[in-house]
């Protein structure tokens, strides 16, 4: 096994290499016409020179190409990249083919090579490789570009989806239903007026995860309405027991994933005691400097663990994986558990 493991990256280098000395002993004799290789001496030296150009310059430009994958973005910015690239190649595979060429003329053959006739040649035997390994590398790269955002498209999609089912599947539980319905049924007797705002935050909360939840982002403001809903419909149900603390600026141009707040809140009335003697607190905080929304509860288990299937938070990990680089952080300790998502800015939304 270990052997195998050996032997993989080494037949891997043989091949590599076996195909610059091939292309190395083809690019010259189609420029030369085959007169490089009148001599056994003439063709040494010229697969020679043609095996190092072909190495310094596919794997230079690769590396440059990759780099340049790294900072700007095919999908985001084509036209800049697009451009970029190839005078960065330009300038590499000139500056490369002219130090290879005077240093194997100087070192190999013995002499200083001059002239314009030289000059000339060099750049454009160095344009034409350079079209050559760019049309490959560019093709390349925005073809593996365009997979991967679609990969990433379909897994968001799917992630979504998720998200849309446990949410309803969660709100369409007899046992949630149950409960709503009982509350309203108490006060339609009791407090009419409430009553008729509880059946708007219901229909509210419906209406909303139809219509947004399978949006990518959705303005804060509207994720943090949805919440206020949901917490509205629980407050009723578990009265001064549940205790709301949402500390947000009044207006923002930050967005979120859809639907996740809902879900940390009921996570966390899921899992804790919610009663008189232990009143549950869900905390929501804002904070514009680290660009990030914390919702944290103190931690307060239920003696009879609810089953969990842990979707929900992995749900939310992996759509924010999808959308930005911040990751969802998840806090425990002995008091409190937190959840800390990344807002995200659009700058064109």
């Amino acid at each position: 096994m270990e052997e195998e493991k050996h032997r993989g990256p080494a037949i891997s280098i043989l091949l590599k290499l076996g195909i610059y000395v091939f292309f190395g002993a083809l690019v010259p004799a189609v420029f030369c016409g085959g007169n490089c290789y009148d001599t056994w001496q003439d063709a040494s030296q010229t697969i020679l020179f043609g095996t190092i150009a072909c190495i310094i310059l596919w794997e230079g430009n690769g590396r440059t190409s990759v780099w340049l994958d790294n900072h700007i973005s095919w999908l985001d910015k084509p036209m800049l990249r697009f451009v970029l690239g190839i005078l960065v190649m330009v300038v590499y595979t000139v500056g490369a083919i002219m130090l290879l060429n005077y240093g194997f003329t100087a070192l190999i053959l013995g002499y200083f090579p001059s002239g314009i006739s030289w000059m000339s040649n060099t750049i454009i035997y160095s344009t034409i490789a350079t079209a050559l390994i760019s049309m490959f590398l560019h093709s390349r790269a925005f073809l593996f570009n365009w997979k991967e955002e679609a990969l990433r498209a379909e897994r968001l999609k799917r992630e979504q989806l998720n998200s849309q089912y446990q949410t309803l599947k969660n709100q369409l539980q007899p046992h949630f239903l149950f409960n709503s319905l009982s509350a309203l049924t108490t006060l339609v007797h009791v407090n009419p007026d409430q009553a008729t705002i509880f059946i708007q935050k219901l229909s509210q909360m419906y209406r909303y995860i139809l219509e947004y939840s399978q949006e990518k982002v959705v303005p804060l403001e509207k994720e943090l309405d949805f919440l206020r809903s949901y917490l509205f419909l629980m407050q009723i149900r578990f009265g001064e027991s549940l205790k709301v603390k949402i500390d947000s600026p009044e207006s923002s141009e930050w967005m979120v994933a859809p639907l996740t707040l809902q879900l940390l809140a009921e996570n966390a009335i899921k899992h804790n005691e919610v009663s008189s003697a232990h009143p549950l607190t869900v905390s929501v905080t804002v904070s514009e400097a680290s660009e990030t929304l914390s919702m944290s509860n103190p931690l307060q288990l239920r003696e009879i663990p609810r089953e969990s299937t842990g979707v929900g938070l992995a749900n939310i990990k992996n759509r924010y994986s999808l959308v930005t680089d911040h990751e969802v952080v998840i806090t425990q300790t002995a008091d409190t558990f937190t959840v800390t998502i990344p807002l995200l800015y659009l700058v064109n939304p």
